[in-house]
């Protein structure tokens, strides 16, 4: 989604951060291209079905500054095996 303004963008992610949205919680990240480092992103694959994104952090937080983590789900909320994950 594109704002206006950073104050718009700043109020969305205050109000709508972790909002539970058909059954699972949203997660809202700021774009900004001079945060963007291809050597601090990995893809994460051949993950279990019945992974969830909080073991996953959990599980890489040991390795640095996550910044963001993303499990790729199928509509029913199961994993779809991978993961995104950028550090700091």
């Amino acid at each position: 989604m594109t704002f206006y303004t950073d104050e718009q963008a700043d109020k969305c992610q205050q109000e709508m951060n972790n909002t539970v949205i058909g059954g699972r919680s949203i997660i809202l990240n700021k774009a900004n291209s001079r945060d963007f480092d291809k050597k601090a992103n990995i893809i994460v694959r051949n993950l279990a079905k019945n992974v969830s994104q909080n073991q996953v952090y959990d599980l890489f937080k040991q390795f640095g500054t996550i910044k963001s983590c993303k499990l790729e789900v199928f509509t029913d909320g199961t994993s779809r095996g991978f993961c995104y994950i950028q550090y700091a």
